[in-house]
C-alpha cells in the first residue's frame, strides 16, 4: 500500500528549511547550502520552477514499512509546455529531467528543446549531475 506521507507546496516567495543546512528561498530563486557553498542568481537563470515540491511516499506491508522516497519534485512550464525533474533527498547530488510534456498532468511527450535546455541550465548549476529520461 502506498501512502504519501508528506507533501509540502512552496509557493513563490516562502523559504523552505530542508534540514542538512539546505534552504529554498523562492522569492528570488536562490538555492543554498548554508554550510558551505554554492549561491545561485536567478538573473542568470533561463527558467526558474513555478512550483518545488517535497514529497515522502512510503509503502507499507501491514505494520511494515517496506520503502520510503524522500524527493524534491521541480515543476517546469513555458507557454503551457511542462517538464519536471525530481532529486531524492538520499542522493542530492543527482537530479532527473522527465519530460518535456504538452502540459502538466499528461505525459504525451513534446519537443521542446528550450524547455529542456532552460531547465536543464536551472539546475545544472545546482546540482552536480543531471540526467534526462
Amino acid at each position: 500500500m502506498l501512502k504519501r506521507a508528506t507533501q509540502v507546496v512552496i509557493p513563490q516567495g516562502d523559504i523552505q528549511d530542508f534540514g542538512q543546512g539546505w534552504k529554498a528561498d523562492l522569492s528570488d530563486a536562490t538555492v543554498n547550502q548554508t554550510s558551505g557553498g554554492c549561491m545561485t542568481d536567478d538573473a542568470t537563470d533561463p527558467i526558474t520552477p513555478a512550483e518545488i515540491e517535497h514529497r515522502v511516499d512510503e509503502i507499507w506491508d501491514g505494520s511494515s514499512l517496506e520503502q520510503r522516497y524522500n524527493y524534491l519534485d521541480y515543476h517546469f512550464e513555458i507557454d503551457g509546455a511542462y517538464c519536471r525533474a525530481r532529486t531524492y533527498l538520499d542522493d542530492i547530488g543527482t537530479v532527473t529531467i522527465f519530460g518535456p510534456f504538452d502540459h502538466r498532468g499528461r505525459i504525451s511527450k513534446i519537443d521542446r528543446p528550450d524547455l529542456e535546455r532552460a531547465a536543464a541550465a536551472y539546475l545544472a548549476k545546482r546540482f552536480p549531475k543531471v540526467k534526462r529520461l
